[in-house]
């Protein structure tokens, strides 16, 4: 378990460089700001959607999971603004950023059944 969880932090960082090459405005110094980026957007992500409580499932239903993106969007920009060597110039590269994260996540879970 131990062993899984650190593979699927690392390909979440390297997955989060590569969005920082693909996305205009979102940049990605080198894989330790990436690794420590991954780590706090999981945690960010985690605690608005605890802060949601109940109604996170209803606005996902709602609104045809646009709601998770946007959840991303703001988990990104909070990372981006703690994190050194990582920056998220705007909340539109934001949302394309968590776009892009989201298909390569999803692909890379299709492909190696870890995610």
């Amino acid at each position: 378990m131990p062993l899984q969880l650190i593979i699927h932090t690392l390909l979440s960082a390297v997955l989060l460089m590569v969005v920082g090459r693909i996305v205009n405005g979102i940049e990605v110094r080198d894989l330790k700001a990436a690794v420590i980026g991954t780590l706090v957007f999981g945690f960010s992500n985690w605690l608005i959607w605890a802060a949601l409580g109940g109604l996170g499932p209803m606005l996902l239903i709602m609104t045809l999971w646009f709601f998770a993106l946007v959840v991303n969007a703001v988990a990104l920009m909070i990372t981006g603004a703690m994190v050194r060597g990582l920056k998220v110039k705007s909340f539109p590269a934001a949302l394309m950023g968590a776009v892009v994260l989201g298909i390569m996540n999803l692909l890379l879970g299709v492909l190696f059944r870890i995610f």
